[in-house]
């Protein structure tokens, strides 16, 4: 939030019981009128699929402004919901007991993944014989580098495909045998765990979501607009400003030796050569002690 200077005027000022005298008096000063501004900033970033205002329109407190496109983030909640009814749905199960089908499930995995590995295994010990063979084929001129280094990115893709294999393993053993154990306490934990994780992800995401719409926090008038649809903002930027007319007040410049004539509170009217026909009420604000 922000002062802005709104217009430069000059001020006719009349005095009612100003200053440190009881006497009414018709005085001119220079001044001039200020307000409060308020700049719009997007929590998150995106593309300006909307712009519904342009600068000098008058908005209302709550109205809509600027709609960001949003599709990623659509994108991703249909994910997280996903996430969410496969959490439910493995919860409800384990609070219903394991099924026999799924104890089944889970040693065929196993059977599966020990198949995959066997073969792995054998692969990398191909590889390996192949590598130390190639070296020295290399080294006595036999073949070129390329094809030695062709050969060691084979055995450390065989290495690789070996250690992720185990990992698997190791995972799918681990799941049979919380299933075959029952549904203890900790499994439960876990699982709750997990759906709560997925709910606040989701969660998340919907704010987010709501956040690519931007409403006026206050009514005013569009004084400055810095980005157009179509175009790329970013979190924090300043999509436009908006000035308060309902917090105006005006500066007047009066020569010190009239200071101690004004004090705090004095009532006064004010008539701008803008407006001549119109007459302003006002009181001051701030004063110097006379």
């Amino acid at each position: 939030m922000r002062k802005i200077m709104l217009l430069v005027l000059v001020l006719f000022i009349l005095g009612i019981g100003t200053g440190c005298t009881s006497k009414d008096q018709d005085v001119s000063y220079s001044g001039r009128i200020e307000a409060t501004e308020i700049d719009i900033r997007p929590e998150v970033g995106g593309v300006i699929k909307n712009l519904w205002v342009s600068e000098g329109d008058y908005v209302k407190k709550g109205q809509l402004l600027v709609e960001l496109d949003g599709e990623s983030l659509i994108l991703e909640l249909k994910q997280a919901e996903s996430a969410v009814e496969k959490a439910q749905a493995r919860l409800k199960d384990v609070l219903s007991g394991a099924r026999s089908q799924e104890i089944e499930g889970a040693k065929a995995e196993i059977r599966n993944i020990q198949a995959r590995l066997q073969q792995a295994k054998k692969d990398l010990s191909f590889f390996a014989e192949r590598e130390e063979r190639y070296r020295k084929l290399m080294e006595a001129g036999a073949v070129s580098k390329q094809t030695y280094e062709d050969i060691q990115h084979a055995l450390e893709k065989a290495q690789n495909g070996v250690e992720v294999l185990k990992t698997s393993l190791s995972k799918a053993r681990s799941r049979l045998d919380l299933l075959e154990a029952g549904n203890t306490a900790n499994y439960i934990q876990v699982l709750q765990a997990e759906l709560k994780q997925a709910e606040t992800l989701k969660k998340q995401i919907e704010l987010q979501l709501q956040k690519t719409r931007i409403y006026s926090p206050l009514s005013g008038v569009v004084e400055l607009k810095n980005f157009e649809a179509g175009e790329l903002v970013g979190k924090g930027d300043n999509l436009m400003t908006i000035i308060d007319l309902k917090d105006q007040w005006v500066n007047i410049y009066v020569p010190q030796p009239e200071l101690g004539d004004w004090h705090l509170g004095d009532k006064v009217k004010l008539v701008a050569d803008a407006f001549p026909e119109k007459t302003f009420s006002g009181e001051v604000a701030t004063t110097p002690n006379c």
